[in-house]
């Protein structure tokens, strides 16, 4: 009989029916001199023990940059908290590809998603992996040739495949029937388009009329919607991807979500009727309801009959997507004579094709009737009037202007502010009375309108006598504003670095009205970006700095601080200047090393596009009316790094080089991590699982000679002395 010798593999632990990662602790210590003692106070987790990685051979074709999507088989994946393979020809993670499958792997297959204008391989060939690495460190496939895992192959020239954005330019109520879509490549005889929020063809959503090499006509079937949830209205219709015969290919970052805007989408508007009654010229307001009216985008436009014209007659504040608030100018009427106010058409696109014909003559909308005449009132007229003014804070004297007023008349007002208590009165001639704020008082506790509800007269020998005026509307002699609050801050803004900043307060009305002089930065260097209710953001324009070129900061001492202080605020009744300056903020120097790099196509949008925030949601660009099944983790749309500004901006940048403030509640060396031990860095300055600073713990080996004396005793490097992690 033959002998036969078997060959033992040396092995750190037998996975063999267990999940790894296995961890491995250490229990004994023992050494010669203290005999069979345990000198290891308790046991010690020393290491995770993961199975040794292998790649599957995969000839698949793919193409250089049609095919976004590259699937790894293999062994050794499960459990794995990071994988870094290693490509030949180069592609390098998070730059050309990223790897989209959750970590820890809960099975052996990872999905690497290509990124949006970069290619598989630079010329056709195989594309190889030649190591891989799961956490213990790379190991070598298949010798030096490595394991190929797909056949590149050129695009074909129906993967050359270009959509323009047209969304600024296509607008379409939900329910429009037509929609095209412009580009270059495309198939004569057919494509197949694929929308973000899985639109489908074939006569299911849509069908396809006359196609061209530079343009794709879409029918709408009755009974469908390019976008279907309206209370997202007005938003974008974005295509990703287009297959012209040779499979999808990508018109945008189609793995972010983000394609090409095609269209802007509108809901169908309607108009409700309403026999409200109005005074021709007394009465100052008019509600309309109805659906579909936006707040963003475009304003509502409306054709009455008779014909009215926006802001010579009135204006218009949309209160709601269901309410449109219709204001009467001072000086003008609703009708010339009594009788039915309809609006005949109504356009909420701003488009000329935007005109909807309402049902019949129109729709009506109120039933205007004569004024009540002066000798109803006393022989007092009260003209209307919509002058903006702040609640205290610069118009202390108000004007009423009419006819037929006299000594010792006196008004009644809605909300109810009285003479001698919150203003003092006087007539100035039979056309003009003036009101005059008192002291600490406001013309309204809040925003809105200050009405004249009735007037009261003297008479000879008896209590004076009271006429309301307008029925029971009254008249409206003013519109009041919130006084605009600034409020003190303390935050830091980098003299060029931090592109977007915030003032906050409250009364803030909207862009178009608001204006803020900021010191000591140039009137021209900023604009303002958006306005909310309790924040103003403004933008530095490209090229400038916070500070005047004349001062900066560079090389100056970290200590160094200019206050950025707001010195007038305008948002619709003219500019406050403030006597004391209020500071918002401390302009610093710019950090050193750190770029804010906002060269991402979707920079200052609001949404973090470049992965560096924790919340994946925000990277979707919408979902309100998305049916996405196969729920597929996203690629961001930009590289790491590109998105600075709505990621945080310049000090969400963090320096781990330097120890946490002691009152910043950051751990600067624990264990506390549950991967802690593992050889793998978990904490955001690695893998990010875990809290700053709770997975301290690397190899000696990893620590700069110069750190040896400090960490030898406890082998963790605190935040602050950080250089490099275990691999």
């Amino acid at each position: 009989m033959r002998n036969e010798s078997k060959t033992f593999v040396n092995r750190w632990a037998d996975l063999t029916d267990r999940v790894p990662p296995v961890g491995l602790v250490l229990s004994k210590v023992m050494f010669k001199s203290s005999g069979s003692t345990n000198v290891l106070p308790e046991p010690v987790h020393v290491a995770n023990i993961l199975k040794t990685p292998t790649v599957k051979e995969n000839l698949d074709i793919i193409y250089q940059t049609a095919s976004y999507e590259l699937r790894i088989n293999g062994t050794g994946f499960i459990g794995a908290k990071k994988v870094d393979f290693y490509f030949s020809p180069p592609i390098y993670k998070e730059i050309a590809y990223e790897i989209v499958t959750p970590f820890p792997l809960q099975k052996d297959i990872i999905a690497l998603r290509l990124r949006h204008g970069y290619k598989w391989r630079e010329e056709p060939g195989p594309l190889f992996i030649v190591g891989v690495d799961t956490g213990g460190g790379a190991v070598k496939l298949n010798g030096d040739e490595g394991v190929q895992v797909a056949e590149v192959q050129a695009d074909l020239d129906l993967h050359g495949v270009t959509v323009e954005t047209t969304a600024d330019q296509q607008r379409l109520y939900s329910d429009d029937p037509n929609l095209i879509i412009t580009g270059t490549g495309f198939n004569p005889d057919g494509n197949t388009l694929r929308f973000s929020n899985n639109l489908i063809g074939k006569g299911v959503n849509y069908t396809t009329g006359s196609t061209s090499e530079t343009s794709i006509s879409l029918r709408l079937e009755p009974g469908s919607n390019w976008r279907k949830n309206p209370e997202n209205l007005p938003g974008v219709l974005t295509l990703l991807s287009v297959n012209a015969g040779a499979g999808f290919v990508a018109v945008g970052p189609a793995n972010a979500k983000k394609g090409r805007d095609v269209a802007t989408i509108f809901e169908r508007p309607q108009v409700h009727s309403s026999n409200k009654r109005l005074y021709k010229t007394q009465s100052h307001e008019l509600h309309i309801t109805g659906t579909g009216f936006p707040k963003i985008i475009s304003k509502p436009e409306l054709k009455f009959s008779p014909p009215l014209v926006v802001n010579q007659d009135y204006t218009i504040n949309v209160l709601g997507r269901t309410e449109l608030e219709v204001t009467l100018l001072a000086g003008r009427q609703w009708r010339d004579t009594p009788g039915p106010l309809l609006v005949t058409h109504i356009n909420t696109r701003g488009d000329e094709a935007g005109w909807v014909d309402l049902p019949g003559e129109g729709v009506h909308v109120a039933e205007i009737v004569e004024d009540v005449d002066k000798e109803a009132t006393g022989g007092v007229e009260v003209f209307q009037d919509g002058k903006k003014i702040y609640q205290s804070a610069k118009q202390v004297t108000l004007e009423i202007v009419g006819s037929g007023f006299k000594p010792g008349m006196s008004f009644t007002f809605d909300p109810d502010i009285r003479e001698g208590v919150d203003y003092s009165f006087s007539v100035e001639s039979e056309n003009k009375a003036t009101l005059k704020l008192l002291p600490n008082k406001k013309w309204r506790p809040e925003a809105g309108l200050l009405i004249a509800k009735s007037v009261s007269l003297p008479v000879a020998n008896g209590a004076p006598k009271v006429y309301p005026l307008a029925g029971v509307e009254g008249i409206r002699v003013a519109t009041v504003l919130a006084d605009p609050v600034i409020t003190p801050g303390s935050e830091s803004f980098h003299e060029t670095q931090s592109k977007v900043i915030s003032i906050n307060g409250k009364g803030f009305t909207n862009v178009g009205d608001v204006k803020a002089t900021i010191r000591p930065t140039p009137l021209g260097a900023y604009k303002i970006l958006n306005v909310l209710d309790e924040a103003i953001r403004i933008q530095l324009k490209p090229g400038n700095d916070w500070l005047p070129s004349f001062v900066s900061l560079t090389g100056a001492d970290e200590s160094r601080k200019i206050p950025l202080q707001v010195v007038g605020i305008d948002t619709g009744a003219g500019e406050i200047t403030f006597q004391d300056p209020i500071t918002v903020g401390f302009i610093e120097k710019d950090r050193e090393g750190v770029t804010c790099d906002d060269s991402c196509e979707f920079a200052f949008d609001g949404v973090c596009d470049d992965r560096t925030t924790s919340n994946h949601e925000k990277y979707r660009y919408y979902q309100d009316d998305s049916v996405d099944e196969k729920n597929i983790p996203l690629v961001s749309a930009c590289l790491k790094g590109t998105d600075c500004t709505d990621c945080g901006g310049v000090d969400a940048i963090v320096d781990y080089s330097k120890a946490p403030a002691p009152d910043s509640g950051e751990e600067v060396c624990t264990n506390t991590c549950g991967y802690a031990r593992d050889g793998v860095c978990d904490d955001p300055r690695g893998a990010n699982y875990c809290k700053l600073g709770t997975d301290c713990q690397v190899r000696l080996r990893d620590l700069p000679t110069s750190l040896t004396a400090v960490v030898i005793d406890s082998y963790n490097i605190p935040i602050g002395l950080w250089t490099s992690r275990s691999e």
